[in-house]
């Protein structure tokens, strides 16, 4: 039986389906035997006195059937990160309401949350705040109080309505703003009440790409993850790439292995404004330029970034 103790003087094990019975007596035919085949080992898996998982270990499907294989039914975990999160401006509205006049549908706090659910958090859920100083303020302080972590998109501009970067200033600190890449320039990052706080652009590919590269990270330190490292990868562009020397470059694209040589290979999903939130849907990948690039050639290497299990 398999998982049965060894008899006492055994040492190696033959397959059932191997073996021939004839009344009283078990031949194995042609059935290769070699000594301790079929034989687990105590302590094989784990030894006497070895760490099973060191502290900032993500539990996963691997860790939890080792940590059931101990007998053990409870471990200590750090809880779930609490992240609130809305959106800015007066020209945003729920889906599911009559679309206004001069108005957008709210895509940026649902794809948020998407993302923080794929990351284990608990999410609070602060809506859609009006283009109002106060309003603003209020609702982070007041978030401050109940939250990890605090995400907005939009209002981190430089337009006459664009007040969360003052409230930050006001009470928190910011500790960056603007980033020199493409998509997601404006990006501020800061606390409230040491707190800390993403204010994410407004333009719905920016906001993925932002997340992708500062929150996510951010998240993952936060719930203990030692040295989290994101794949990169090279390919082959199928296709001339631009970018802007001296700014990091995201161009949303899809990648493909060839099945005989195992070459991975990339192309843009086309289109790459920052409002065509579509690229995203169609890509696999993001192809990062670096600063000191500014063409790509076909058949020239790139670095990508998978998304599989990000977005």
């Amino acid at each position: 039986m398999t998982g049965a103790p060894m008899p006492e003087g055994a040492d190696t094990v033959v397959m059932r389906e191997q073996a021939i019975v004839d009344g009283e007596r078990i031949g194995f035919a042609d059935a290769s035997i070699k000594l301790g085949q079929n034989v687990r080992q105590a302590g094989e898996d784990l030894a006497v006195g070895q760490s099973v998982f060191t502290s900032g270990t993500l539990l996963q499907a691997p860790e939890m059937g080792m940590i059931a294989s101990l007998g053990m039914n409870t471990v200590n975990v750090k809880r779930a990160l609490r992240v609130a999160v809305f959106s800015t401006g007066d020209e945003v509205q729920a889906p599911g309401t009559p679309l206004n006049a001069n108005s957008i549908y709210d895509s940026n706090r649902y794809t948020i949350m998407a993302m923080l659910q794929k990351l284990g958090c608990e999410i609070i859920d602060l809506g859609i705040l009006e283009d109002n100083e106060a309003v603003m303020e209020n609702a982070i302080v007041e978030a401050g109080k109940r939250a990890d972590l605090i995400i907005t998109s939009g209002g981190v501009s430089v337009g006459d309505a664009d007040f969360i970067k003052n409230v930050l200033e006001k009470r928190g600190s910011v500790d960056f703003w603007r980033i020199n890449m493409r998509p997601g320039r404006p990006l501020a990052f800061g606390d409230i009440s040491d707190v800390p706080f993403f204010g994410l652009p407004g333009n719905p590919v920016a906001v993925m790409v932002s997340f992708i590269n500062f929150v996510e990270p951010a998240i993952k330190k936060m719930q203990g993850v030692v040295e989290f490292e994101p794949l990169k990868v090279p390919a082959i562009a199928t296709e001339s790439l631009r970018s802007r020397q001296s700014r990091t470059e995201f161009s949303r694209g899809f990648y493909e292995i060839d099945s005989v040589t195992g070459q991975l290979s990339v192309k843009t999903t086309g289109k790459q404004g920052s409002g065509i939130l579509r690229s995203m849907s169609e890509a696999n990948c993001l192809i990062e330029i670096a600063p000191h690039i500014d063409t790509v050639k076909p058949g020239e290497s790139v670095t990508i970034i998978p998304l599989q299990g990000r977005i």
